[in-house]
């Protein structure tokens, strides 16, 4: 049952190709065959990062023993010291800061002469 569903399908992916072929344009048989050519290319890269990966998982690496653990890190807040002058908020004196009459000019605009 198993070897039938498996004819099967390579027969319906062969005719199905045929078929795609026939009906496609040169630029989009040119695609496709580009894809499938990229991805053949992956296929030895993986293998090998694949067989690489479950060599390291198995002990059997040579790149030396894995590094302890590192101790973990234990941050102390102060307690209330005096902060320094230059981080303390300025005082208000109760004077209010000067008003200076602020000009914007505005980009594309005529020039009106009354600012």
């Amino acid at each position: 049952m198993k070897r039938a569903l498996i004819i099967m399908g390579v027969t319906f992916g062969v005719t199905l190709a045929i078929i795609f072929a026939a009906r496609a344009s040169a630029d989009a048989l040119g695609i496709v065959i580009g894809v499938v050519l990229g991805i053949l290319a992956r296929v030895p890269t993986t293998l090998l990062l694949v067989w690489l990966l479950a060599r390291s998982r198995n002990g059997l690496d040579r790149y030396g023993p894995a590094l302890p653990p590192q101790p973990p890190v234990v941050v102390v807040t102060p307690q209330s010291l005096p902060q320094p002058p230059y981080l303390q908020p300025p005082s208000l004196s109760g004077l209010a800061p000067p008003v200076s009459r602020r000009a914007f000019t505005i980009v594309g605009d005529e020039e009106t002469g009354s600012e």
